[in-house]
């Protein structure tokens, strides 16, 4: 299991929100999180909703309980590796 960071933009009428999510995941959707980003599978938006991939489907309902509409996935990385974590963002 690796924890993943998910930063993705969320809106309401008057706001465009980013927010950050950690989720815990198998190593295989995290290692295709981290190398596809927002080309995953696991992120992909499809006409039939059925179809969405499962950190899409997460993120979806994130933004609803925040009083928000999903906007985009932005960014994927490793809690581990975090630039948060480093105080280097620039």
């Amino acid at each position: 299991m690796k924890r993943i960071n998910i930063y993705y933009h969320m809106e309401t009428p008057d706001d465009i929100a980013e927010t950050c999510v950690t989720l815990s995941m198998l190593d295989d959707i995290a290692e295709d999180l981290l190398n596809y980003q927002n080309h995953s599978k696991h992120v992909a938006e499809y006409k039939n909703p059925a179809l969405n991939g499962s950190v899409h489907k997460i993120l979806v309902e994130l933004s609803k309980i925040q009083g928000h509409t999903f906007n985009r996935f932005v960014m994927a990385e490793n809690e581990v590796t975090a630039r948060w974590q480093k105080n280097t963002f620039a």
